[in-house]
């Protein structure tokens, strides 16, 4: 199969047409169908169906448009990376995404040590919300992702990305000792009706849980504070202005706070994410390899 017949064949599924697409090439209808073709023959699979108006894609035509996509994309960005590395432009970078609510953990745990050991090495860090850190790394704009999943939900489809468990938490209410709940060992939706929220001002898709939840009762979340500030939260927890909605890992440990667990949170499986078709440099490949042998 030659980088020709891709294509032309990746321009006919992009154009449901033979003639459209030997026009948008300024080639011959001969030409692309000809390609098409050679292509089949070669792959034992009818890869369109002829129809009165064009061409659509069989199942084996889509199984291969997935593939060559996913071949051309990573051999663009193989082209791009090789030509920097010929300008001497390509440094030791690892483009990294993240969300707002792990990044701390994350960073002591893992990042700290890698830079230790790998002097030199950049790390460009982005934080986003889960879903934005996967569609940077499905436009390769990142490297890696870090990002939570709950055990119901996974963190994508895609079979071309390798998700590796890092660690464990949960969503909970963190309050002050002197909070009536601070007895309780779990809290559902109703105990928490009339209770001042606070929140982390990061897109956190738990927020819209917690709203769906208070609908039931016909009410709204009595948020009181929505900070960037993870210092302005827990001291406002700790003055009993609020009770603060977050991660059981956000505030270091003290013994003038407690996280009581709120039911209707699943429990979270932060992970590091990639692409494994990316072509990588070594400082990434390194950087994978480090993280994964220290969440062992």
């Amino acid at each position: 199969m030659t980088q020709i017949q891709v294509n032309y064949f990746l321009k006919t599924c992009e154009t449901g047409n033979i003639a459209s697409a030997a026009e948008a090439l300024f080639v011959s209808r001969s030409a692309i169908s000809r390609a098409i073709s050679d292509m089949e023959r070669e792959l034992q699979a009818e890869l369109f169906a002829r129809t009165k108006t064009g061409v659509v894609l069989t199942e084996a035509g889509r199984m291969t448009y997935q593939t060559l996509q996913n071949i051309q994309g990573c051999y663009a960005g193989l082209s791009e990376r090789l030509q920097l590395l010929r300008h001497g432009a390509l440094t030791r970078r690892i483009r990294v995404g993240i969300t707002p609510t792990n990044a701390i953990r994350l960073y002591d745990r893992y990042f700290r040590d890698y830079l230790r050991e790998y002097p030199g090495t950049e790390l460009s860090l982005t934080e986003e919300a889960a879903s934005r850190c996967m569609e940077l790394l499905s436009r390769r704009e990142i490297d890696v992702a870090f990002v939570p999943a709950s055990e119901k939900t996974a963190v994508d489809q895609d079979s071309d990305l390798v998700r590796v468990p890092l660690y464990r938490n949960r969503i909970v209410l963190w309050v002050n000792r002197d909070s009536p709940f601070a007895g309780r060992e779990e809290l559902d939706v109703y105990n928490i009706l009339d209770c001042p929220l606070g929140f982390l001002l990061a897109p956190m898709p738990m927020e819209d849980a917690l709203i769906s939840c208070f609908e039931m009762y016909g009410k709204k979340p009595n948020v009181t504070v929505r900070t960037s500030s993870i210092r302005l939260l827990r001291q406002m927890v700790l003055d009993g202005q609020t009770c603060a909605v977050v991660p059981d890992d956000l505030f270091p440990p003290d013994d003038k706070l407690k996280a009581v667990r709120l039911s209707f949170f699943p429990e979270c499986n932060n992970s590091m994410v990639w692409n494994r078709l990316d072509p990588c440099s070594g400082a990434v490949l390194e950087f994978l390899d480090f993280v994964r042998a220290k969440a062992e």
